[in-house]
């Protein structure tokens, strides 16, 4: 009996001991729920004060204390977004409209423990957040007030108001300064921060960039100007300086760019680009973006987040693989978004590819390894995939030429397996390949195998030949006439035998036309032709002698052209040699005594190779050759050539004419007779000696114009 109360006690009291736990479990989760409800804030109240025309305040009003929200603002459209954690939008519809100053609506959206506020504006503003307990104040400001007549709006950065409180004492400080050339000619102004709450106003006029640092110092070794003009970008000067409690940085450029300025983290980031137009960017290989902009601006959020942001906003999957992880601090202002993304993974050491519609970001060491092994997967395939045979005719190209191309080791055209052959009669290829090789194969020879262009090249030769001739003086002579049927005769001879030559003889000229004047010789260019002349008796001395005044005065010009016109046409990269003219046989005795006919070339050639450039502007090599016979100087009996030559390399335009160069020859000759003595006295000398000038002048010119020829499209 005493043993059964026991037990009896013993069941009862363990019963009891249990319930008495259960219920102390239940009160004690009872009290833990009760707590984690009370500790998530509601937001309760939201008031809208306009402070002025361009200010507006905005008041959130929670239940309990909460931690100043994340915040970042973007351009198209206009918005300033706000999120927070552990808070209950309970008073927020998912979309109210509101009407107030610069905003229009604000929107709310809950998930995974936070809410995030989107103010939708009218406009793009600047901000403050300011966190005092359980009140939240975003004050924004239009850029009406900003006040800036610069070409690009200054980066107002938010951060909170203790920050610009405590401005008037300098806390923050600039680590480091530094300038790097980038990849797109450009220059890069480097700022290190202490903190990441620095705030960097950055401002343009004219050709300089302005950075506004208040409440940062900078120490007195980077208080300094840095001469950057050997880096050959747009910064030519970079100067730091501290007053006060406020540090600026001046950027001098030069020339027309462009300025992008953003931070990551603790380093703000300057960039100078040159602007490029035309084909200035397309020589220049540089990335180019083509996004919506975007302005981002927030402190300290994860990565994951701003990629949600970006993907909210661009409409594009992004997908982040689960080693995505930390946070970052951003400031991006008015920049194509998907410069922003490229941004915010290379500081992140990041990496993306994308597949149709969707980016997949993941960290660049993973992408190594995955990019590795695909390439290790396809070397498998090549591997095991079997061969296939492909015959492909061509129409313009050689199939020895493109057989030859292929089979090259350098080339990496075909795999290891492969091997490529032709048939000449056919101009076929015939490669044998796996699959994926034959198809860059087709590819590379429909790309290979079109009609080659051709250029029409036409020259002008020119040859100018002038001469000029000035015969002026006096001739005296003495005659002994003969009279004939009561005439004289002889009155213009010199004296030989029985007269004495006195100076110069000169044809015989009858008595009748002693006083007439030849002027059709005056137009004669040859120098050897007597120049015309009036010859007057003066008077008839003893023993029947006449003394004869001749006076000569006649200047003679002449000029001659010759233009030879050869034109030819030649494919792309292809020699051509146009050549007319003469060939001169002469004999030459051989090693056996007897003597063969040789010919040497007398002629005009034209040899020349064209190369068009992708910009439509043709390279040429040119060798141009005039071969003219010498009668007057021969060795036995082999006749000299007179040879003419110019060998050049041009680059003209399409259509347009270039002289490649000229040879100018100039020869002038000056004969003076005179009476010795007599032709010798100073003024009265002239009546006594004859002045005979000659000019001559031979210039070559030489004109091209190559002109592209246009292919008809084939029907």
């Amino acid at each position: 009996m005493n043993t059964y109360s026991q037990r009896l006690d013993f069941g009862l009291g363990a019963s009891a001991k249990s319930i008495r736990v259960i219920i102390s479990i239940a009160v004690f989760l009872a009290t833990l729920c009760y707590c984690l409800l009370a500790s998530a804030a509601t937001l309760t109240k939201v008031d809208y004060q306009r402070i002025s025309n361009t200010e507006l305040q905005i008041s959130l009003q929670f239940s309990g204390t909460i931690a100043t929200p994340k915040s970042f603002t973007t351009e198209q459209p206009a918005r300033v977004i706000l999120d927070f954690f552990d808070v209950d939008r309970s008073i927020v519809n998912s979309n109210s409209n509101v009407d107030q100053g610069v905003v229009t609506s604000l929107n709310s959206i809950s998930a995974n423990g936070r809410t995030r506020l989107i103010f939708d504006l009218r406009q793009p503003v600047t901000y403050q957040v300011n966190t005092q307990g359980s009140k939240v104040m975003l004050t924004l400001t239009s850029s009406n007030n900003l006040g800036l007549q610069n070409k690009i709006a200054s980066i107002s950065i938010p951060v909170s108001a203790k920050a610009y409180v405590s401005g008037a004492s300098a806390s923050h400080y600039i680590k480091n300064i530094d300038f790097k050339r980038n990849n797109s000619g450009g220059g890069d102004v480097l700022i290190d921060l202490s903190d990441a709450n620095t705030v960097v106003n950055v401002s343009q006029q004219s050709n300089t960039i302005t950075a506004t640092l208040p409440g940062t110092r900078a120490p007195g070794t980077l208080q300094r100007r840095l001469d950057v003009t050997d880096f050959a970008t747009p910064v030519k000067m970079i100067t730091t300086q501290t007053q006060g409690n406020q540090t600026t940085i001046q950027i001098q450029g030069a020339g027309e760019f462009e300025q992008l300025a953003y931070q990551v983290n603790k380093q703000f980031v300057i960039s100078v680009n040159p602007l490029l137009s035309g084909k200035k960017a397309l020589a220049q290989e540089r990335v180019t973006y083509t996004g919506k902009p975007i302005s981002l601006n927030f402190q300290d959020i994860p990565i994951r987040s701003v990629l949600e942001i970006l993907a909210s906003f661009t409409s594009i999957n992004i997908v982040a693989v689960d080693s995505v992880k930390g946070n970052i601090t951003l400031r991006l202002n008015n920049i194509p978004w998907d410069e922003a993304l490229d941004i915010i993974l290379k500081s992140s050491g990041l990496g993306k590819k994308q597949v149709g519609n969707v980016i997949m970001v993941e960290p660049m060491t993973d992408l190594a390894i995955q990019e590795k092994q695909t390439l290790a997967a396809q070397l498998a395939v090549q591997t095991l995939e079997p061969l296939q045979n492909q015959y492909i005719r061509l129409n313009y190209a050689k199939a020895s030429d493109v057989a030859a191309l292929l089979k090259d080791q350098t080339s990496s055209i075909l795999s290891s397996r492969g091997n490529a052959t032709y048939d000449q009669r056919t101009n076929t290829v015939i490669v044998q390949d796996t699959p994926t090789s034959l198809i860059n194969v087709q590819n590379l020879i429909t790309k290979l195998d079109i009609p080659v262009q051709q250029v029409m090249i036409e020259a002008r030769i020119v040859n100018v030949d002038t001469a000029f001739e000035q015969d002026l003086g006096i001739r005296w002579g003495l005659t002994k006439p003969t009279h004939v049927s009561g005439t004289i005769t002889g009155a213009n001879q010199m004296l030989i035998n029985e007269q004495t030559a006195v100076v110069n003889p000169v044809s015989a000229v009858p008595l009748n036309q002693r006083l007439n004047v030849d002027f059709n010789a005056a137009l004669q260019t040859n120098a050897s032709v007597q120049s015309p002349s009036v010859g007057v008796a003066l008077a008839e001395l003893g023993d029947g002698y006449m003394l004869d005044l001749e006076l000569s005065a006649i200047e003679s010009e002449g000029g001659g052209e010759l233009i030879s016109s050869p034109r030819l046409v030649t494919a792309n990269q292809h020699p051509a040699l146009i050549q007319q003219g003469t060939e001169i046989p002469y004999q030459q005795a051989t090693s056996s005594g007897a003597t063969s006919v040789q010919f040497q070339n007398a002629v005009l050639s034209l040899r020349v190779t064209p190369q068009i450039t992708p910009d439509n502007k043709i390279i040429m090599a040119i060798k141009v050759t005039q071969d003219k016979v010498n009668p007057t100087l021969n060795v036995a009996g082999v006749p000299a050539i007179d040879t003419r030559e110019i060998v050049t390399n041009v680059l003209v335009g399409n259509g347009e004419t270039i002289v490649l160069g000229g040879i100018y020859e100039d020869n002038e000759t000056s004969t003076v007779y005179r009476v010795p003595f007599l032709g010798s006295i100073p003024i009265l000398g002239y009546l006594f000696r004859n002045t005979d000038k000659q000019s001559t002048r031979t210039e070559l010119l030489i004109f091209i114009t190559p002109k592209i020829i246009t292919q008809l499209p084939v029907e």
